[in-house]
């Protein structure tokens, strides 16, 4: 079974997109310390928000994920 690594994910490929949390956290219609909270590992995105992050990045949810 694949380790999940949604927290280091999704900070490498916001960063790699040249998109700032603030600007991710209004596109995907969160606050910005949700944003902080999920790549620091202290919290986990819903599933929904799951989705509309890898739709947000351009990547897949399972790349998001593992």
């Amino acid at each position: 079974m694949k380790e999940i690594k949604l927290s280091e994910n999704l900070k490498r490929i916001r960063e790699e997109r040249g998109v700032s949390q603030e600007e991710l956290a209004i596109i995907i219609g969160v606050e910005k310390k949700d944003i902080g909270c999920w790549e620091d590992g202290k919290k986990e995105p819903r599933m929904g928000n799951v989705q509309k992050l890898a739709e947000a990045l351009g990547v897949t949810i399972t790349d998001l994920i593992f």
